[in-house]
């Protein structure tokens, strides 16, 4: 039902640990095995074929950046998600919404209850969860086409 694929650290495992009981799967490197969500982990490192093909069978995506404090709105793991139809909960940060549209295209949480809260809220919810993953490939598949970003990079440059 949810699904986290990553390096396991410290902020990550303080989210995942709001989620015991939900049917959380992680794959990933680093020491989850040894972590205080063990039960959690499934396996190392996917493939891309096999990450999306996790994504696509996941009702739920959880996305907690490495670095909170990061100016960068958010990593691939959205765009990848997106790609496949995936629905993505993400941590918040306030670039965010310079790449999507909180609450209609993607949804973000703050603290681990919170993810918690909205976890069970999407698994309840399986409409709204549909809608906000189909609205986030729409805006990927028209605004975050690596032809579309690279056009814009360009005319920001004022490179013809």
């Amino acid at each position: 039902d949810v699904t986290l694929v990553g390096t396991c650290h410290s902020n990550r495992v303080k989210y995942l640990q709001a989620l015991r009981g939900l049917g959380v799967h992680i794959w990933g490197w680093g020491s989850w095995q040894t972590s205080q969500v063990a039960s959690m982990y499934h396996g190392k490192s996917l493939t891309q074929s096999q990450l999306l093909k996790v994504y696509a069978q996941s009702k739920i995506i959880v996305n907690v950046d490495r670095n909170p404090a990061s100016p960068i709105p958010t990593n691939l793991r959205c765009f990848e998600a997106a790609q496949v139809g995936g629905f993505i909960l993400t941590d918040y940060k306030p670039t965010l919404k310079q790449v999507f549209k909180i609450g209609q295209e993607i949804d973000c949480f703050t603290t681990p209850a919170y993810l918690r809260r909205k976890v069970e809220f999407y698994l309840n919810h399986p409409q709204s969860r549909r809608r906000l993953a189909q609205n986030m490939f729409a805006r990927v598949k028209k605004d975050h086409t690596y032809t579309t970003r690279l056009k814009k990079l360009f005319r920001e440059l004022s490179v013809p």
